[in-house]
């Protein structure tokens, strides 16, 4: 394996690390999201597009809709690293 190979992977290991910690965050306190952040709107917007934004809806996310986007954040952090140790372990990109 080149060097190249290492960088990236080694990137892709600290992107997949901080990803867990950040969805960790969100998913045990949901309350430290900020209804004001970028990340909350963001959420907010991608949970109505998901449910199809029928019908008279809550105009904040509950704390059971935030801890959704942490588990599946920690769900993709988690496959990121599995790709990389997959990677690793076949010797080749």
């Amino acid at each position: 394996m080149t060097d190249d190979w290492a960088c990236i992977f080694a990137v892709e290991v600290l992107m997949s690390l901080a990803l867990i910690l950040w969805s960790l965050r969100i998913w045990l306190k949901p309350s430290s999201l900020s209804p004001d952040s970028f990340m909350y709107r963001y959420f907010y917007v991608r949970w109505r597009a998901w449910r199809g934004a029928s019908g008279v809806e809550s105009e904040k996310l509950t704390e059971r809709q935030i801890r959704y986007f942490g588990i599946g954040g920690v769900i993709v952090g988690i496959v990121g690293i599995a790709v990389v140790i997959m990677g690793l372990a076949l010797g080749r990109p």
